[in-house]
């Protein structure tokens, strides 16, 4: 199996790389957590049609987030739908995105978190233990698994223009998954490939915006220039070949990002260690 995470800010296509999953390893489960994937299915109709992606979606708690009962029966529904699908033989599991997941087993597991009480030392222990397990049941599942975590207090003002106006930038060192640190701690042993994404948006230049006012006077048809978005991802761990980490990859898929020759072929000898039979 491939245990793969997607970490990224909202809208730098995390949810469009995910899903590219059914052109690599289908079928795709889609644990919709968060309630963003239609923003990014639309170029997968074709997918979603031929049940390549499949969606479970899951509530959001929203004013019933303290009720013990509403918590419970969305904490069942995610285990009984995870312990359904790592059984399967193939495919991929996508779960978008995991604080969701992270977030109900605090309310569920963690003892007094919920009455906003102190915890006692040892509260998180329950849901330490659930996650060891999880990360344990996902290496022993024959599918691939990709989790998706946001990520904070990635931003900052990185200089001024020559108008005076702050100028904000992204800083790689500063970015925090929005995870529980024992998941984030155990995960770095466990994961095979980590991705983080992020989107470039061009505006459109001054000469551009002139051309169309001018051809708007005259009477002209031509489009009205808009920003654009250039969508890449950058190897942050690959455990199969660490050459790649630091690799940029533009307009990413799943298939792009796993295609390197010394990644198949580190990971069909992981399959054969394993004792699984390679085509």
């Amino acid at each position: 199996m491939l245990l793969i995470e997607i970490s990224g800010v909202e809208g730098s296509g995390k949810s469009s790389l995910a899903l590219s999953a059914a052109q690599y390893d289908p079928p795709v489960d889609y644990a919709n957590f968060d309630g963003n994937l239609w923003q990014a299915a639309g170029r997968f109709i074709g997918e979603l049609k031929s049940k390549e992606i499949r969606v479970e979606d899951f509530g959001d708690l929203g004013d019933d987030e303290k009720s013990k009962q509403k918590i419970d029966a969305e904490w069942n529904h995610v285990r009984t739908w995870l312990d359904k699908k790592l059984r399967e033989e193939k495919g991929t599991i996508v779960l978008d995105t995991f604080d969701y997941v992270a977030d109900l087993i605090k309310r569920s597991l963690v003892v007094g978190f919920l009455q906003g009480e102190e915890l006692k030392p040892n509260a998180h222990a329950p849901a330490n233990a659930w996650l060891d397990g999880f990360i344990a049941r996902m290496k022993k599942s024959k599918r691939t698994v990709i989790i998706m975590n946001k990520v904070t207090n990635p931003w900052e003002i990185i200089g001024q223009s020559e108008a005076g106006k702050n100028q904000w930038g992204y800083n790689r060192d500063k970015w925090v998954r929005a995870l529980p640190q024992h998941f984030v701690d155990t995960l770095r042993y466990a994961i095979h490939f980590s991705f983080f994404t992020t989107a470039t948006i061009y505006q459109p230049n001054a000469q551009a915006i002139e051309n169309w006012k001018k051809a708007v006077e005259e009477g002209k048809k031509l489009m009205e220039p808009k920003a654009s978005a250039t969508f890449w991802a950058e190897y942050t761990e690959s455990k199969p070949n660490k050459l790649l980490v630091g690799k940029r990859v533009s307009d990413p898929t799943i298939g792009k990002l796993l295609d390197d020759e010394k990644i198949k072929q580190a990971l069909e000898v992981a399959a054969l260690l394993r004792g699984e039979v390679v085509p």
